[in-house]
C-alpha cells in the first residue's frame, strides 16, 4: 500500500467474484496495474497476460532508426511493455524518456 496515496502498491492480487469480474496478479504502482501481470475474467476465463521485454543494444542511431552502416556505441539496455510498446527504464549513457 503506498502510504502517500492509499493506494496498492507492489506485488498484489485483485479478486472480484462477479461474472464479469476480473481476478487480476501482478505489479502495481499507485492503484494502477503496470505488469508484469495476468488477468482472467471470472465468468468467461478470458485472459490476459502483460510482460516486460528486455532488450540491450550497442548501436548510435536512434532507437527507431537504422543505418546501412551501424555505428558502435557503449552497451544499453531496457524494458519495453509490448501492450503500450513503450520504454519503461534504461540505463546507458544517453538520455531515455517514457520512464
Amino acid at each position: 500500500m503506498d502510504p502517500a496515496t492509499g493506494r496498492p502498491c507492489g506485488y498484489g492480487e485483485w479478486r472480484d467474484t462477479h461474472w464479469h469480474g476480473e481476478h487480476l496478479t501482478g505489479f502495481w504502482h499507485a492503484g494502477v496495474p503496470t505488469g508484469p501481470f495476468r488477468s482472467r475474467e471470472t465468468g468467461s476465463a478470458s485472459g490476459f497476460v502483460n510482460l516486460r521485454i528486455a532488450y540491450f543494444r550497442n548501436r548510435r542511431e536512434e532507437m527507431h532508426k537504422a543505418a546501412c552502416i551501424p555505428r558502435p556505441s557503449p552497451v544499453g539496455w531496457g524494458a519495453v511493455m509490448p501492450d503500450k510498446g513503450q520504454v519503461v527504464g534504461c540505463h546507458e549513457r544517453r538520455t531515455c524518456s517514457g520512464r
